[in-house]
């Protein structure tokens, strides 16, 4: 009966059907085939779908046991529907890979930071002997800005991966948006798209909001990029 309610068949319909009816996946030489596992063994396992009568199928582990009692052959069939632990190992595998992810990016996180070290710390050695005149200064800066906006970046991989919420503080947004229009970014992408102009009307009594920075400029920098991009299609 619990094999008839769970396949959507009357009781009289089920024992009348061979095993091949219902598993979608065995074929009568794969039957045969399995047969002549269970005479060896007397006993036989795998996974296959199993085929309701409404033709949808399930996941069913099976289990086939032989014997033979005066002279004749029995084959007893047993099977288990398993589409909770189908969907439970998905689910584990899924977390397992997400695991292996995050601890590639905090390797490679820990790498660009020991690399970044050198593009913020030198740029910044330099401009202490350099003359406030000297036209190196303002590439460098720019440099030394790039470095740091990248280790915000692999900061924000960190926090991903370890799970734990972004630093806040206090930000004005209006310099922070001067800024952005002003960094290689931007002026990249108005060199791209040289017909179309960018404008800030900012409003002057702003006050300050208490944020992650690099959150609210990557978010900055993606409307503009977004806004270019659909003026440009």
């Amino acid at each position: 009966k619990a094999a008839a309610s769970l396949l959507g068949y009357d009781v009289e319909e089920l024992v009348g059907l061979s095993l091949t009816k219902i598993d979608a996946e065995t074929s009568e030489e794969q039957w045969q085939q399995e047969v002549e596992e269970m005479q060896k063994s007397e006993f036989y396992t795998e996974t296959s779908n199993y085929l309701k009568k409404d033709g949808s199928t399930f996941p069913a582990e099976k289990y086939l046991n032989y014997f033979e009692y005066d002279h004749e052959a029995y084959h007893f069939a047993f099977f288990m529907d398993v589409s909770r632990q189908k969907d439970m190992e998905e689910k584990l595998h899924r977390s397992m890979k997400m695991e292996a992810i995050g601890l590639m990016a905090g390797g490679v996180a820990h790498d660009l930071n020991n690399i970044l070290s050198g593009i913020i710390s030198y740029p910044e050695l330099m401009l202490l002997q350099l003359p406030e005149d000297s036209n190196l200064r303002e590439p460098l800066n720019v440099i030394r800005k790039a470095g740091l906006r990248a280790a915000e970046v692999v900061a924000d991989m960190l926090t991903v991966t370890r799970g734990t919420a972004a630093s806040r503080e206090p930000v004005n947004i209006n310099p922070f948006i001067q800024e952005l229009l002003r960094s290689p970014e931007c002026q990249q992408i108005q060199k791209q798209q040289p017909d179309i102009t960018c404008k800030a009307i900012l409003e002057p009594d702003l006050l300050n909001i208490s944020c992650s920075a690099m959150h609210i400029r990557k978010s900055l920098m993606n409307l503009i990029f977004n806004a270019y991009e659909a003026m440009d299609s």
